[in-house]
């Protein structure tokens, strides 16, 4: 604001060199004081690009020399101008010695160090512009000793303590830029305070206190009074309504307290009204609407209260509406359709209410670049009247609202929208329907969408900023998202996400905060990029993640293993499905042989006649025959020996060892089982159980105390 106001040095300099002879004659100088204090001053400057060190060099008169003029009677320096130049370093004292010196102009040259006191020694200046640089220290009391002043500039430095009173008391002073420095103090009153021409004056963003200077009120020629950003204490004073030709009006981020006068509207050249940061309450006047040049009104961030004046539609030539911040109630009136100019539109953080039926006659500022509804009451859905917004519009912020229903996708058609933010509303439905064609900053977070991440996020690629989180979205992320090489915080946390984390997440060199917590993510948690740093929070609430031992997470096993593991979870039931099926038809079709034999008992040996039996093992077969003793050997024949055993129950059985060198031997003890499982006959015995691995095999039948088992079982090893 402040440097909007300044009129520019090349504007002012046929007023203040009037009457004044200025050449840049290439003869010899006459006085070599000049000289001597030109080079003392470039001495002072690193003159990093050299600019001066190839120009300013003796062989050259130095009123040819690049920012010098001299009066063409005496040849002495008249104005040193060299703004925008890097020369860089301090303010030679030197500079005292160019007495005829009327401009001085090294504005925006990187200087550093104090304002030299010599500088007092030049009483012929009328224009001093030193702002933009790191000068220090104090403002020297000699600067009020420039009885010619006209324009002084001393803005954006590091200058410190208070203005000297004297410079309050310079009587052809115009213009005063004291802007953006360290400077304390009151600013003196009406006894000490005579500035009869002042135009501008900017004392903005310091830390002046005491009351706003009434001294100002007597300056009927004062355009431009900025003095936002201090510690004034005071009211808007009624006084400045009689300052005809101001024209700005900055003194907010004070503290103001009271109420806005409504004699301000007499102002009818205003054109900027800045009250914001501040103290005020009551209402706004509705005879600000009578402000027909005001292109520029910040009342926001103070204790306003009442209704939006619907006058504020008559300001035709607004460009910034700022009413954020305040107490206001009730609707937004739709004569703010009238302010076709409008850039700049916030009125958020109010308690506005009602729904967005102002959005139509919104649509007719086409030049809208900023929508700011955010923290307010409305209610209603968001209208697909949206998407007739003009298509500059850069910022649309209307969150922590109660918005219902699903986002328009005429939304879409805001092909310039840079950011948006929903959050903390009721929204629902699928916001896939949505196509996001540009945008660097998204926040849909605490609502309630559903479906899958939109896939179109992915073509946004100067997308900074996406929060998505405490909704019901479900789904993974879509591949297309390893295009958001821009992204610089990514929350999708409070979900119902599955799948696993995209490994690309991790080559996203700008992510610096990243929040996947509490959804339904499985599988290794990548290595690298954020996730070298990311903490356990932002993970927390997966139970199916696995992997980073720091963050917590249990290792993640083997992929082979997990792949089988799998597998048996679907062969299993099937192989347990058809081995019952094969035992059910093997039984079926033994009990249709049994019934076909006369000479065999007609029911077959129960499967649980041997099932039953408990196990044997080797060690017990070997105690019962004595470790195979010859003593307790019952016969023996070509595929094996028969033993007579005693079990650890006590049961006295016969043992049939077979010789496991013989194919045949092997053969017959399947077909022995098979047969003597098979049947009951008064001439067989039954198998009481059977012992076999790689390396022994053995059958346990009854024991026949007759002798006649030992030539049955033998014999039929011949057949």
């Amino acid at each position: 604001m402040a440097r909007a106001c300044h009129v520019p040095l090349m504007l002012l300099l046929p007023l203040v060199l009037s009457n004044m002879d200025i050449s840049s004659s290439s003869s010899a100088p006459s006085n070599g004081t000049d000289l001597s204090a030109l080079l003392a001053i470039k001495a002072g400057f690193s003159d990093p690009l050299g600019i001066l060190s190839s120009n300013w060099t003796p062989n050259s008169p130095f009123c040819d020399w690049v920012g010098v003029s001299c009066s063409r009677r005496r040849q002495r320096v008249t104005a040193l101008e060299l703004p925008d130049m890097p020369l860089q370093g301090e303010l030679s004292a030197h500079l005292g010695n160019l007495s005829f010196l009327h401009v001085l102009n090294l504005t925006n040259t990187r200087l550093t160090g104090p304002i030299p006191s010599d500088i007092g020694r030049l009483p012929r200046l009328r224009v001093v512009d030193l702002g933009h640089h790191s000068l220090s220290g104090s403002i020297p009391e000699s600067v009020g000793s420039f009885v010619m002043l006209q324009v002084l500039v001393l803005e954006y430095n590091q200058l410190s303590g208070p203005v000297p009173p004297s410079i309050f008391n310079m009587s052809r002073l115009a213009t005063m830029f004291l802007g953006s420095n360290n400077l304390v103090g009151p600013i003196p009153h009406n006894g000490s305070f005579s500035l009869p021409m002042l135009q501008e004056v900017v004392l903005s963003v310091n830390n002046f206190t005491g009351p706003i200077p009434s001294g100002f009120a007597a300056y009927q020629h004062l355009r431009v009074l900025n003095l936002v950003g201090n510690l004034f204490v005071d009211v808007v004073p009624t006084w400045l309504a009689k300052l005809p030709q101001l024209t700005v009006i900055s003194i907010g981020g004070n503290g103001l307290h009271g109420l806005i006068p409504s004699e301000l509207s007499n102002l009818t050249m205003l054109q900027a009204l800045d009250l914001a940061f501040s103290n005020l309450s009551g209402e706004i006047p509705v005879e600000s609407g009578k402000l027909e040049q005001l292109t520029w009104l910040q009342l926001s961030f103070s204790q306003l209260t009442g209704p939006f004046p619907a006058s504020l539609g008559n300001l035709s030539q607004l460009f910034q509406l700022a009413l954020e911040s305040n107490r206001l109630t009730g609707s937004v009136p739709v004569t703010v359709g009238n302010l076709r100019l409008l850039h700049y539109f916030d009125i958020g953080s109010n308690l506005l209410s009602g729904t967005l039926d102002f959005f139509p006659a919104l649509s007719n500022c086409r030049q809208l670049r900023h929508l700011g509804i955010h923290t307010c009451l409305f209610t209603g859905s968001i209208p697909a009247y949206i998407g007739n917004l003009s298509r500059n519009l850069k910022q649309f912020g209307a969150h922590r609202n109660y918005l219902t229903g699903s986002l328009p996708t005429t939304i879409s058609n805001l092909s310039g929208l840079s950011l948006i933010k929903l959050s903390h509303n009721n929204l629902s439905g699928h916001n896939t329907r949505i196509h996001y064609t540009n945008g660097e900053s998204y926040d849909i977070s605490s609502n309630s969408l559903v479906g899958a991440l939109p896939e179109s996020f992915g073509n946004l690629g100067l997308l900074s900023y996406l929060d998505l989180s405490h909704n019901t979205l479900q789904g993974s992320i879509p591949e297309s998202y390893q295009k958001l090489i821009n992204l610089g915080l990514l929350d999708l946390s409070f979900n119902n996400l599955s799948g696993t984390i995209p490994k690309f997440l991790a080559n996203f060199t700008s992510l610096t905060s990243l929040n996947l917590s509490f959804n339904e993510f499985q599988g290794e948690i990548p290595d690298g990029g954020i996730f070298s740093n990311i903490s356990a929070q932002s993970l927390m609430g997966n139970p199916g993640l696995c992997g980073s031992p720091r963050l917590g997470f249990s290792p993640c096993r083997d992929i082979s293993h997990r792949t089988n593991k799998q597998l048996m979870r679907f062969i299993f039931p099937i192989v347990l499905i058809a081995l019952a099926a094969i035992a059910i038809l093997l039984y079926l079709m033994i009990r249709k042989n049994n019934m076909k034999r006369p000479d065999v008992t007609t029911t077959s040996v129960d499967m649980g006649d041997v099932v039953n039996h408990r196990i044997v093992s080797y060690h017990e077969i070997a105690r019962a025959t004595g470790n195979f003793n010859e003593d307790n050997l019952l016969g023996a024949g070509s595929f094996g020996k028969i033993f007579k055993g005693q079990l650890d129950d006590g049961s006295v059985v016969a043992i049939k060892v077979l010789n496991m060198q013989l194919e045949q031997a092997l053969r017959s003890f399947g077909a022995e089982c098979r047969v003597l499982r098979m049947a009951k006959h008064r001439n067989l015995i039954r198998i009481l159980s059977t012992c076999s691995s790689l390396n022994f095999r053995a059958l346990l039948l009854q024991y026949m105390p007759n002798g006649w088992m030992n030539i049955c079982t033998l014999e039929t090893e011949s057949h």
